[in-house]
């Protein structure tokens, strides 16, 4: 006795009476293998023509492509993952939304914590001593502070510090512009501010060790291919 009306199934997909019965059943399989591509195909193409187009009103675009990529996730789960609304596709439907629940909770903590790494404040530190920094953030000495970053992290600010016998006061390895102000920098000739990334330090109104500024000793100076804004700088210790 045929059950398949009782049955919700996915195009091409034979119930489990029907699997192997013959060749048919497998020229039904790729025939909707074959339709579930040929539309996903179709739905990309017309996501890069919408995006292109002049010829829509331009604030609806991004309504018409979030309804093409609503439809392509359709044809997946019904041509490719034959998720119907079946009995006998509960598991399968429970994966999908246990699938989704994890991705949402990545993609939010990340976008979370992503946004909480700018404006970041280092202030009113007294350094002495500290040994050189290794591994990805590594540097050629003992350094006081250390900025390291591969993404652009906004709004740092190190400022009323007091950086002792460092042979590197302030390190700087990030893309984003870093401000550095108001800071003791007691490198007597050595390095107070090195820029190894591609932001700029803005390295205005310091301290380096004497009233000259950086570069004539025994003031501390500035180091690395990356630009350092010194001028102007402070005649007396800010601490």
């Amino acid at each position: 006795m045929s059950v398949e009306g009782d049955l919700d199934l996915a195009p091409g997909y034979e119930s489990q009476s029907e699997e192997g019965a013959g060749r048919e059943g497998v020229r039904e399989g790729v025939r909707s293998y074959v339709l579930g591509l040929a539309l996903a195909i179709a739905l990309t193409v017309a996501s890069f023509w919408v995006a292109r187009t002049h010829i829509l009103y331009g604030p609806s675009i991004p309504v018409a492509l979030v309804a093409l990529a609503v439809a392509q996730m359709g044809i997946h789960l019904v041509f490719f993952l034959h998720i119907t609304t079946g009995p006998d596709n509960t598991n399968n439907v429970l994966a999908l939304a246990f699938g989704v629940l994890i991705v949402t909770i990545v993609v939010t903590g990340s976008l979370w914590i992503m946004t909480n790494l700018n404006d970041n404040m280092i202030i009113g530190n007294r350094i002495n001593g500290n040994g050189q920094d290794t591994s990805d953030a590594a540097t050629t000495g003992p350094t006081g502070i250390n900025i390291f970053g591969v993404s652009p992290i906004t709004g740092t600010v190190i400022s009323q510090n007091v950086i002792t016998h460092e042979s590197l006061d302030i390190v700087v390895s990030t893309p984003s512009d870093v401000e550095a102000d108001n800071n003791d920098l007691h490198g007597a000739g050595r390095v107070g501010v090195q820029n190894v990334g591609a932001g700029t330090v803005d390295a205005t109104n310091n301290w380096w060790g004497c009233k000259d500024g950086p570069g004539v000793y025994p003031c501390s100076n500035v180091n690395g291919p990356g630009t350092v804004l010194f001028s102007p700088w402070l005649t007396k210790p800010a601490k």
